[in-house]
């Protein structure tokens, strides 16, 4: 699960390494997008970099702060990879736990 839970309104970066057959593939002309839903709305929508490590498979995500301040809940999400060739594949479909943080001394 490349998808790991985070907290509300902070800056989410993961990366995921793309290997067919066990060696990395050049995904730098390919898409690669995220989808976090809540029951049939699109909450957060994010794309990766996908040329600055593309040449040696990795898709970097960085979904800013003000894309993930939604309300703390579980959602469905997915990753789907788009390539040049026109061919899709979904990577992932999970669930992830987006955290409200409780600031304050106990």
């Amino acid at each position: 699960m490349p998808l790991n839970d985070f907290y509300r309104g902070e800056t989410k970066q993961f990366y995921i390494d793309m290997q067919v057959s066990g060696s990395a593939v050049d995904i730098s002309s390919d898409t690669m997008t995220l989808l976090i839903r809540d029951e049939d709305e699109i909450l957060i929508s994010g794309s990766a970099d996908m040329t600055s490590s593309g040449s040696i498979g990795r898709a970097i995500f960085n979904i800013s702060s003000s894309l993930t301040n939604v309300s703390a809940s579980c959602y469905d999400y997915e990753i789907a990879w788009h390539r040049n060739s026109g061919e899709d594949y979904l990577i992932d479909v999970s669930s992830v736990n987006i955290k409200h943080r409780v600031s304050g001394s106990v």
